[in-house]
C-alpha cells in the first residue's frame, strides 16, 4: 500500500457541506414523495362535511410542501388517536356500568363536570356498601310485606270465627235435636195451636187455651234449649215449679214491675239486664195508702219491705240483692258524643257512658236550639199543649223532608210535658207529609214513654212549656229518668224547640239544664296540625336532644304526618278515644282512618301483643287502621306510603282541595 495521502482542514470542510446539502437535498425529495403518496386519500376525506378540522390543516400543509406543519399535523392526529382509544375503554366501561348501575351512569354522563364528583369518586367505596345495605333492608322488608300479612292475620281470625260460630249453631241444634222426641215434638205442635186460638188472651175459652199451653209447653221444656218471649207470655204459657230454668236473662229490667218477681222463683240464677236511670214502672193514679196498707199486712216479716212498692222495679231488686255482682256496660255506639253528654253529666257522673260512635268531618250539626217566639201554653198537665211549638216543629221536618243531606234519616218527636202535644204534632204531620211518608220515616211523635229502648236519626224535643202560664219545676228522680231516655234517642241530630229562656225556668228544673245544656255545648272541635310551623321544627330541631312537639309522641310520628299534611289531608294526632289513643287519625267525607306509627322504642316485639289487642278492640268499635313500620318508612318513604295513599281513597278519604 501507498502511503496516505493527508488533507487540509479547508478541504475536508468543502466535501462535508456537499455532502450534506446532497443528502438534505435528498431527504427533501423523499419526504416531498412520500407526502405526495398520502395526498389523494386525505383530499377523498377531507371531501367529507364530517371530517375532523385536522384534515383540512394536513391536506394544506401537503400541497404547500410545509414539512413543519405536516409535522404539527401528524402529532396531533397522533393524540386525537391516543384520545380516541381512551374513550373507545370509557365507552366499554360506561356500557358496563350501565347494565349494573342505570341509574348512577345516566347521574355520570349528565353531571360529569360538577366539581363535587372529585369528592364522590374519593368515597365510592363506601357509598357502595352504603347502597348494598339499602338494598338487602328494602329486599328484607319487600319479602317480609307487613300489610299483606295483617290482611291475612285479619281474615285468619275471621275465618276463625266464622268457624266457631258455625261450630256453636251446629253443636246446639245437635245438641237440641238430641232430646227432641216424637212426643216431644207434638207438644211444641199442640202448644203453638194453643198459643193461637189463646189470642189476646181475653176471650170465653181463654183461661181453658192457657192452661193447655202451659201443659204443653212443661211437656216439651227439655227438648228446647232456649226459650225467648215477652214477659206477659211466659205466664201465659209456663206452668210454674221451682228452678225450672237454669238461666234466666230479663233485659230491660229497669220497665218490669212487681209482676216480674216471679222470675227468681222459675230461675236456678237470673240474669238482670237494665238501667235504673232510665224510665221505670210508674203507678199513675194507684191509692198508695192501700198499697202500704197490704205491704203492712203481708210483708210485715220482710227486711226491706218497702223495695217491694209498686214502682220498684226488678233491676231494682236485683241491686238491693245482688248489688256486689254488679257488671257496669260503659259503651256506647248510639248518639253523637255531644248529645250523650246530657246523659252522662245527669246521671252517668260516676260512670259516664264512653261514646264509640264512628263518624267524619262532613256530619250534621249534633245539637241544635231553637226559639219559637211568641210560643204559648193551653191546657194544662197532660193535656198540656204549645201551638206555635207544634207548627215550628212541624215546618222543620217538612223543609228536612226534602232536604237532600237527610235523605233516608229516620225521625221521632218527643215531647217532655203530657202526650197532648204529641198527638198535635202527629195529626199536623199526617196533613202535611202524610202517612206514607210519615212510615218511611219512621216518624213517631210520643213522649219518653214511646222510644224507651228505641232510636232515630234525628229526634225533636218539645220542651212545651211556656211563660203565659205557671211554669212547674221538674226535680224529682222520675223527671230525671225521663229527661235522660228523651236526650239519648237521637243518633245524628238532636233539636231542642222551647218557647222559654232560663230567666223563665226555675233553677233546680230539669228544664232549664237541658237548656243551658243545648245552648252552652258546642260541637267537638280537634285543633288543626299548624303544617309550616311543623315543617320549621322538624327542619331545625336536633332531634336527639329536643322531643317533638306536641302533642305528637315521636318524631317518626311528626314525619309520617307532614307527608299527609303535604298532601292536603286532615289529619288529627293522638287522638282519644275508649280510653285510648290513636297516634294519627285522617278524616274526610263521612269517613276516618287510624294510622299507627310502629317506631322501634314506642311499638317494639314486647308491646306486639298489646297493640294488636288494642287494635282488635278498637276495630269492633269501627274503625280501621293502617299500620307503618319506622323500619319501611325511612328506607324507602314512597314504597312505604303507596298503600296508605290506596287505603285512603277507598274508603272515600280525600284531600281538603
Amino acid at each position: 500500500m501507498g502511503e496516505p495521502v493527508w488533507a487540509d482542514e479547508s478541504q475536508i470542510e468543502r466535501i462535508a457541506s456537499s455532502c450534506r446539502l446532497a443528502l438534505a437535498r435528498i431527504r427533501k425529495r423523499l419526504a416531498t414523495e412520500e407526502i405526495r403518496s398520502v395526498e389523494a386519500p386525505i383530499s377523498r376525506m377531507a371531501a367529507k362535511g364530517s371530517a375532523h378540522p385536522v384534515t383540512n390543516d394536513l391536506l394544506s400543509a401537503i400541497r404547500s410542501h410545509d414539512i413543519d406543519r405536516f409535522a404539527l399535523c401528524a402529532n396531533r392526529i397522533q393524540e386525537l388517536e391516543r384520545q380516541r382509544q381512551r374513550l373507545q375503554k370509557v365507552d366499554e366501561d360506561l356500557s358496563k356500568l350501565r347494565l349494573l348501575l342505570p341509574q348512577f351512569t345516566k347521574s355520570l354522563e349528565q353531571t360529569c363536570n360538577e366539581p363535587y364528583w372529585d369528592e364522590r369518586v374519593q368515597r365510592i367505596g363506601g357509598a357502595w356498601r352504603w347502597a348494598q345495605a339499602r338494598y338487602w333492608i328494602e329486599e328484607y322488608i319487600r319479602q317480609e310485606d307487613v300489610p299483606a300479612l295483617a290482611k291475612r292475620a285479619k281474615q285468619i281470625e275471621d275465618e276463625i270465627n266464622s268457624v266457631i260460630a258455625k261450630l256453636a249453631a251446629l253443636r246446639a241444634w245437635s245438641f237440641c235435636f238430641s232430646r227432641l222426641k216424637e212426643d216431644h215434638r207434638r207438644h211444641m205442635e199442640a202448644w203453638q195451636q194453643s198459643m193461637r186460638w189463646l189470642g189476646k188472651g181475653t176471650g170465653k175459652h181463654a183461661p181453658r187455651h192457657r192452661r193447655e199451653a202451659q201443659a204443653h209447653l212443661n211437656a216439651c221444656r227439655e227438648a228446647v234449649p232456649a226459650w225467648v218471649m215477652p214477659l206477659h207470655r211466659v205466664w201465659d204459657t209456663v206452668y210454674p215449679i221451682p228452678s225450672m230454668f237454669d238461666v234466666i236473662i230479663v233485659d230491660e229490667a229497669s220497665q218490669c214491675g212487681v209482676e216480674a218477681l216471679p222470675l227468681f222463683y222459675l230461675g236456678k240464677k237470673i240474669l238482670i239486664v237494665g238501667d235504673d236511670k232510665q224510665i221505670s214502672p210508674e203507678a199513675v193514679g194507684l191509692p198508695r195508702d192501700a198499697v202500704h196498707r197490704l205491704m203492712e199486712e203481708f210483708l210485715h216479716d220482710f227486711q226491706f219491705k218497702s223495695s217491694f212498692d209498686i214502682e220498684s222495679s226488678l233491676f231494682d231488686h236485683g241491686k238491693l240483692r245482688y248489688g256486689t255482682k254488679r257488671i257496669t256496660l260503659r259503651e256506647h255506639f248510639r248518639c253523637m258524643p255531644e248529645i250523650i253528654r246530657f246523659s252522662n253529666d245527669l246521671c252517668y257522673s260516676d260512670t259516664p257512658l264512653i261514646p264509640l260512635r264512628q263518624y267524619g268531618p262532613n256530619r250534621l250539626p249534633p245539637l241544635e236550639h231553637v226559639f219559637v217566639e211568641g210560643g204559648y201554653r193551653e191546657g194544662s198537665n197532660s193535656s198540656a199543649t204549645n201551638p206555635p211549638e207544634a207548627k215550628a216543629i212541624v215546618q222543620r221536618i217538612a223543609q228536612m223532608c226534602d232536604d237532600s243531606r237527610y235523605d233516608g234519616k229516620t225521625m221521632g218527636v218527643v215531647v217532655l210535658q203530657g202526650e197532648a202535644q204529641a198527638r198535635l204534632i202527629e195529626n199536623q204531620l199526617l196533613e202535611r207529609l202524610g202517612a206514607q211518608k210519615m212510615e218511611r220515616r219512621r216518624l213517631v211523635c210520643g213522649n219518653p214513654y214511646s222510644f224507651q229502648g228505641d232510636e232515630r236519626d234525628i229526634m225533636f224535643l218539645s220542651l212545651v212549656a211556656a211563660s203565659n202560664e205557671r211554669i212547674g219545676p221538674l226535680t224529682k228522680a222520675a223527671d230525671e229518668r225521663r229527661f235522660n231516655v228523651a236526650a239519648s234517642r237521637a243518633r245524628d241530630q238532636m233539636i231542642l224547640f222551647h218557647s222559654v229562656t232560663c230567666n223563665d225556668l226555675s233553677v233546680s228544673c230539669l228544664r232549664r239544664r237541658l237548656h243551658d245544656f243545648f245552648e252552652n255545648t258546642k260541637p267537638q272541635q280537634i285543633a288543626d296540625i299548624e303544617r309550616d310551623e311543623l315543617e320549621r321544627r322538624a327542619a331545625q330541631d336536633n332531634r336527639c336532644v329536643v322531643k317533638p312537639p306536641a302533642p305528637f309522641e315521636s318524631w317518626f310520628e311528626v314525619d309520617v304526618a307532614l307527608e299527609l299534611l303535604r298532601r292536603d289531608f286532615t289529619v288529627l294526632s293522638q287522638y282519644k278515644v275508649a280510653g285510648k289513643r290513636i297516634d294519627l287519625v285522617v278524616e274526610g267525607g263521612q269517613a276516618r282512618l287510624g294510622v299507627e306509627c310502629d317506631g322501634d322504642n314506642w311499638h317494639g316485639a314486647d308491646r306486639y301483643e298489646d297493640d294488636m289487642q288494642r287494635q282488635r278492640q278498637l276495630e269492633r268499635c269501627g274503625w280501621q287502621f293502617f299500620r307503618v313500620r319506622e323500619s319501611a318508612f325511612y328506607a324507602n318513604k314512597d314504597d312505604a306510603l303507596a298503600r296508605l295513599w290506596r287505603v285512603l281513597e277507598e274508603r272515600g278519604i280525600f284531600p281538603k282541595s
